[in-house]
């Protein structure tokens, strides 16, 4: 009985361990230009969930952006806030200043995208299921101080907060792509992005928009120490049912 006592609370321990383990990590992905949306895929993937790349707005009609485009076939809703243009096809904005342009992860294909106005904007992304990453790409941005992205255990970036991650400084014009983005292993139901200085009036677009799904909350793998901690345990508990037959 002790033996198997000792078992049932070493197990219990590593569940709370795996739980405990399991729950704390959210990683964003903005400070590394030219890697930032492969970074944050190689997260998605050992999360073990699947990539949703379809919110791309290409399927969505040109002109005043349908919020509720995505409802039906992915769960997915757009709420915009501030000045959200249109959406329009081409390239991007195109503006001219292209003076000091760092890494980046190359110029956007002409295609429909999300145009974004000179002033303070947000995009909050609603989900009908658990999420466990989210992040878009923004095209033409001049400087990226003021951008951010945070997500929510609520609805409407209601909720707790699972952390703030703001952009980085560069210059991404003409047209070319700055990916935001971030993954939580315990998930979350909205996902906000927002402008918030707007850079002295700079216009830019949002494309591609993605997000991770796959289930339930990911498990951390019990560490080989306590696998063999546990196969211990185990055979001292066989050993001491074989003498008991044996006494018998």
């Amino acid at each position: 009985m002790r033996i198997r006592s000792l078992v049932s609370a070493f197990v219990g321990a590593v569940a709370l361990f795996s739980f405990s383990a399991a729950n704390a990590a959210t990683i964003g992905f903005v400070s590394s230009p030219g890697t930032n949306s492969s970074d944050w895929a190689a997260s998605v993937g050992l999360l073990g969930k699947s990539i949703n790349d379809s919110v791309n707005f290409n399927a969505m009609p040109t002109g005043t952006l349908d919020g509720n485009f995505y409802a039906a076939t992915d769960g997915v809703t757009i709420t915009p806030g501030g000045n959200v243009g249109s959406v329009a096809f081409g390239a991007g904005p195109g503006q001219n200043n292209t003076s000091g342009v760092g890494a980046n992860e190359g110029a956007h294909a002409a295609s429909n995208f999300l145009f974004l106005g000179a002033n303070p904007s947000s995009l909050t992304f609603n989900f009908d299921a658990l999420v466990f990453g989210a992040g878009l790409f923004t095209l033409d941005v001049f400087q990226g101080s003021g951008l951010e992205i945070e997500a929510f255990t609520g609805l409407n970036g209601t909720g707790t907060s699972l952390g703030v991650f703001s952009a980085v400084a560069g210059n991404f014009q003409q047209n070319r792509l700055y990916f935001l983005g971030l993954t939580s292993d315990t998930g979350f139901r909205s996902f906000v992005f927002r402008d918030t200085n707007n850079n002295g009036g700079d216009t830019f677009g949002v494309d591609d928009f993605v997000f991770a799904t796959g289930g339930s909350v990911t498990t951390v793998p019990l560490p080989a120490a306590g696998l063999l901690l546990l196969a211990g345990l185990g055979g001292l508990g066989l050993s001491a049912s074989r003498r008991r037959r044996m006494a018998a």
